[in-house]
C-alpha cells in the first residue's frame, strides 16, 4: 500500500489541520485505551501487588500483548503528528499570509462602505 503524498500547495491549509486534529483524537483515545487495560491489568494482581491472583494468568498475558500493541499504534500517531506538524510548519514558511481568517461579504462591504465614506469625508475637507 503505498502512503499518499501531500504536495505543498496553498489549498493544503486545511487539510493540514484537520489531518493533525484527526491524530491528536486518535492519539487520546488510544491514551485512555491504555490507560483502562494498565487499571484492569492492576486489578488482576494479590494484594501484595506482585503475585497473580488464581485463575487470571490468561487475563495477564492478554493485556500484556494488547498494551504492548497500543502503544506501537500511540509511537506511530504521535510520529505521524510529528510528521504532519513540521509540513505545517513548512506550509506556513512557504504561503506565508494566505491562510488569513475567513471575512464574509457582508462585512466586506461594511468595510468598503466606511473606507468610502472616509475617502468621501476627506475629499470634502480638503
Amino acid at each position: 500500500m503505498k502512503k499518499a503524498v501531500l504536495h505543498t500547495s496553498h489549498l493544503n491549509g486545511r487539510k493540514l489541520y484537520n489531518a493533525i486534529t484527526k491524530q491528536k483524537e486518535a492519539f487520546e483515545k488510544l491514551n485512555g485505551l491504555l490507560k483502562n487495560l494498565k487499571d484492569h491489568d492492576s486489578t488482576l494482581f494479590q494484594a501484595n501487588g506482585i503475585t497473580l491472583k488464581h485463575g487470571e494468568k490468561f487475563h495477564h498475558d492478554f493485556n500484556v500483548k494488547h498494551i504492548a500493541s497500543v502503544e506501537a499504534k500511540q509511537l506511530k500517531v504521535s510520529r505521524e503528528i510529528e510528521t504532519l506538524e513540521e509540513k505545517k510548519k513548512t506550509f506556513e514558511r512557504t504561503f506565508k499570509g494566505l491562510q488569513g481568517n475567513y471575512v464574509s461579504k457582508k462585512r466586506k462591504l461594511k468595510e468598503n462602505r466606511r473606507k468610502s465614506k472616509n475617502r468621501i469625508n476627506q475629499s470634502i475637507n480638503q
